[in-house]
């Protein structure tokens, strides 16, 4: 302590000094550009960057001065107590006191009791000067800390880069003399930090300096004029190592570069802004790559090649920084353009055979697809056509639908990985904790849900597998034949809005943003057709039908959990298994008029959704209408929170031949006892045989149905009274359920 040194108003100098010197070239600059002879755009120009030059560099001085007036602030704040405790510290201990780390004064010379008293009354004194000291040095290191945060936020490393050193960067790179310096200034120019990387992800604007913009649009300008496989090949001459971070790099500009989120100045363009100059787009990627996404492809190899190298080139950068990018959105277009081209074949035939699709098209179509397919925003935007005008030819508008049914309504030969990954990154950002990407997943779903809905005959027999004189070319094959692993991608992605098809509330939901604001609910029928056409793959629909009775169950349940008093939850309940039966349904339908064969395969899809369920249910002859069900799935193949609010309780299935009432009421019985703050229901008179004595839980379905040994028809039948007693409202949710089935409430199923 006796060798403390507050000398802050040394610092604060020297930062005063700094902020004066900014201070004196801004306004140097602003003279000699301002006296330069010189008139028109290129005045305009000039005077417009110098103007944005001169306040930031004023932003920066004051800076420097919050920083100098925290120091001085702080050395008038510390230098009064460390004085006076250094001060105090020499007397005590010339009196032979002695003074301990914290503060503490004691006397070991005698067992005086006035000293003692003088002891403990410096204590105080001195551990309360130390508080003073403690809490001046905290808001001091604030001060200082928020002032060097807003320097280094100012002057980053990024604030080296210009336009020159682009430039003798990229010829570096092409001539393979690039230094270790030059590499990493490509990589600063590429940086943003995690708060910049969670906004874009967010679809909003990011401010970067004016200088990095700079930096990255002369990349892209110094590389005019290159095709597209020496843009590729930049840096190759570089040994291994060096060369592969070229590449990320120049990925990760590219990227940026053609981003509209990332701006310098906060202009748009319908405020004036210039792609390369105030924000990111299109416009600022090079002439032949810009020339290659947005032409359409020509039946010749060479343009595909192209997009396919452009499209490798990009997925050797950083997926963070690839989100919202117009280079992404061209790719999903072009590559739905070669999904979508035809060529004649050359063959003898007695009738024209039509068009027919090449399958090196597939191949690279999937392949770009694949690649663009993870950029969260760019896939949302293909699907809802989104911001997709820009990366299509002047003139040309984007259509959405017609993408999606170029994609959909097409046999990929096996060659559907591209597709499914566009689907799964939907699936994926469905349960986003970002609400920005998660209501983008829901908008995405709900653009995909009507093409399915709308085009249910054209998935059951696709549009290119008909070709010739009465589709005598080719055997009619369904989506599901055609391509099955994107049908199970479909459903999966499409399950997590079964809930909200059938009218579920948003907010009720995990999966948001399916509810279309301008064309309202998604209709009964529309629902039933994508259940049949995500059934034309066996696997895909009883994966699809399990999740679907998922939701039923978890509907069910929250109508226990939540008071008993929503019956809107037993309507959504019963649009979701009248759709899953109706769909079921038409799509045996459109295969078989037998009816023997069509209840056959309508038994074994609902089985087989039993037996995605992990239960190795059996079917029981005479059940009746087995379709309505009402189960909890404890699967690993089967959504467990398609609802947010559903408590997690024991698996259930019911198996009895007596329908869904029973199974529908051992779930709002589930609902009960999960709900939250519920009391000790073991003493109730009418539920609480239902629960075991000792610990309190739930019992199992199994064991309340074979109770007593009695028959499965009495205990189940007793369940529905006991627990009908309890709430009160069970006779209201059967009716609700039956309207949602679009019958009269006691009717028997249709």
């Amino acid at each position: 302590m006796r060798y403390w040194n507050i000398d802050l108003a040394a610092t604060a100098t020297k930062a005063t000094t700094i902020a004066e010197g900014i201070r004196t070239s801004a306004d140097q600059m602003y003279r000699a550009i301002d006296a330069l002879d010189w008139s028109g755009l290129a005045r305009q120009s000039v005077d417009t960057r110098c103007v944005r030059e001169v306040a930031q560099m004023r932003v920066l001085a004051a800076a420097y001065d919050d920083l100098a007036t925290a120091l001085n602030t702080g050395d008038s704040a510390m230098g009064t107590p460390v004085s006076q405790l250094r001060t105090d510290y020499d007397t005590l201990v010339r009196d032979r006191y002695t003074i301990h780390h914290d503060w503490t004064v004691v006397d070991d010379s005698s067992d005086d009791e006035t000293r003692a008293q003088e002891a403990a009354n410096q204590t105080v004194r001195l551990q309360r000067l130390a508080d003073d000291l403690g809490w001046a040095d905290h808001n001091c290191a604030a001060a200082v800390g928020k002032a060097v945060d807003a320097i280094n936020q100012l002057t980053p490393e990024t604030a080296g880069l210009n336009p020159r050193l682009a430039r003798e960067d990229v010829d570096a790179f092409r001539n393979g003399t690039a230094t270790t310096e030059q590499i990493q200034r490509l990589r600063w120019a590429t940086t943003l930090s995690p708060e910049q990387i969670d906004a874009l992800s967010s679809g909003e604007q990011v401010t970067i300096p004016q200088q990095q913009l700079d930096y990255l649009t002369s990349v892209m300008r110094d590389l005019d004029g290159l095709s597209v496989t020496q843009i590729s090949q930049l840096g190759s001459g570089l040994p291994a190592d060096q060369a592969k971070m070229v590449q990320a790099g120049l990925a990760d500009a590219m990227q940026l570069a053609s981003n509209p989120q990332i701006t310098s100045t906060g202009l748009t363009a319908a405020q004036g802004g210039k792609v390369g100059v105030d924000f990111g787009g299109l416009g600022a990627l090079p002439s032949q790559v810009r020339t290659t996404l947005t032409q359409e492809p020509k039946v010749a190899i060479g343009p595909k090649q192209d997009l396919l190298t452009i499209s490798t080139l990009l997925g050797q950068g950083s997926p963070s920084l690839a989100q919202g990018t117009d280079a992404d959105r061209a790719l999903l277009n072009q590559a739905t353009n070669i999904a979508a081209h035809k060529y004649h074949p050359v063959v003898s035939a007695p009738f024209d055979v039509g068009d027919t699709f090449d399958p090196l098209d597939d191949k690279i179509a999937s392949q770009i697809l694949g690649q663009a397919g993870r950029d969260s925003g760019a896939v949302h935007d293909f699907f809802t056509g989104d911001g997709m005008d820009a990366v299509v030819p002047p003139g040309t508008k984007f259509d959405n639908q017609a993408a999606i049914g170029t994609l959909l309504d097409h046999n990929w030969h096996g060659d559907d990985s591209g597709v499914t990954t566009m689907l799964k990154t939907v699936d994926t950002d469905a349960t986003s904790a970002n609400p920005h990407i998660n209501s983008d997943a829901g908008q995405s779903a709900r653009q995909i849900a009507n093409y399915v809905a709308e085009h249910r005959d054209s998935l059951f027999r696709l549009t290119g597998e008909t070709d010739g004189p009465d589709g005598l070319y080719k055997d009619p094959v369904s989506i599901g034949e055609a391509n099955p692993k994107m049908v199970a991608q479909l459903g999966d992605t499409l399950a997590n809005y079964i809930p909200a098809m059938a009218g579920v509330r948003d907010s009720d939901l995990v999966a948001h943003g399916f509810y279309d604001n301008n064309a309202g609910d998604f209709s009964q029928s529309s629902m039933k057709n994508v259940f049949a056409v995500i059934d034309t793959d066996p696997d895909a629909g009883k994966r699809f039908t399990a999740n679907a009775y998922q939701s039923v169950a978890d509907l069910n349940q929250l109508f226990g959990a939540t008071g008993m008093k929503d019956y809107s939850l037993a309507e959504w309940a019963g649009h979701i298994d009248q759709a899953a039966q109706d769909g079921a349904a038409l799509e045996i339908g459109a295969r078989t008029t037998d009816a023997l064969t069509a209840q056959k395969e309508k038994m074994a899809l609902f089985d087989g959704a039993r037996e995605v369920a992990a239960f190795g249910l059996k079917r029981v002859p005479g059940a009746g209408d087995l379709l309505e069900l009402g189960w909890k799935s404890v699967s690993s193949d089967v959504r467990l929170s398609t609802l947010g609010a559903v408590p997690d309780v024991a698996e259930h299935v019911d198996t009895s031949p007596y329908g869904s009432i029973p199974a529908q009421t051992y779930n709002i019985l589930q609902g009960i006892a999960s709900a939250p703050g519920n009391v000790d229901l073991r003493s109730d008179p009418n539920i609480g045989r239902y629960f075991d004595q000792e610990t309190g839980a739930l019992r199992s379905f199994e064991d309340i149905r074979s109770d007593g040994g009695q028959s499965s028809k009495t205990n189940l039948a007793e369940l529905n009274t006991h627990v009908g007693n309890y709430s009160g409202g069970l006779s209201e949710y059967r009716a609700r359920w039956d309207l949602g089935h679009g019958r009269e409430p006691g009717a028997a199923p249709k």
